[in-house]
């Protein structure tokens, strides 16, 4: 029914905010209910309904709900939720992970990435052949993923249907191409 999301391309977690639900009568307090926090993602859009019915909507994230929260017993259930990034900052390896020397910094990303998020799809799209160095990785597997980016010359993103992107780092002297206004 209402909430904000925040895109910052300044953030690694490019887009996080609240969602409200009115519908929901109680708290999420299983692991398998619907929007509990520990498994439930939202693919969130915004759009246009015209006035013969088509709908046209563009997608502004898909985001894991971190936190459900409810201001009263008969007030909207609000949704906490962040791109994948936080979950991958949020999660530790659960032991120490060996990056052999020689491989793909590429690769080596994704393999970290599906360790935690098996669906999700991996973009390359600096065309950096870029190697591995020998490491031991025992923090957040989204700092070591940030670390391999920039090694690579490029930044690790979630796009908007909740693909991880590697893209070339902006050097912030291109024009805009199009503007929304919405």
């Amino acid at each position: 029914t209402g909430g904000s999301i925040r895109v910052d391309e300044g953030s690694r977690v490019r887009r996080a905010g609240t969602v409200a639900c009115a519908d929901i009568d109680r708290m999420p307090d299983t692991a398998d209910d619907l929007l509990s926090p520990t498994t439930a993602d939202l693919l969130v859009s915004v759009g246009h309904v015209y006035g013969e019915g088509d709908t046209e909507m563009v997608p502004v994230g898909m985001l894991r709900v971190l936190t459900p929260t409810m201001a009263s017993l008969d007030g909207p259930l609000e949704l906490r939720c962040a791109d994948y990034f936080a979950v991958l900052a949020d999660t530790r390896f659960p032991s120490a992970w060996v990056t052999t020397a020689g491989g793909s910094i590429a690769g080596e990303i994704a393999a970290m990435v599906h360790s935690v998020l098996p669906w999700v799809e991996v973009l390359d799209l600096t065309g950096s052949q870029a190697v591995t160095q020998s490491q031991v990785w025992t923090g957040t597997i989204g700092d070591a993923v940030w670390s391999l980016a920039t090694a690579m010359a490029a930044e690790a993103v979630f796009d908007p249907i909740g693909r991880l992107v590697l893209r070339p780092v902006p050097d912030g002297s291109a024009t805009s191409v199009w503007v929304l206004d919405t």
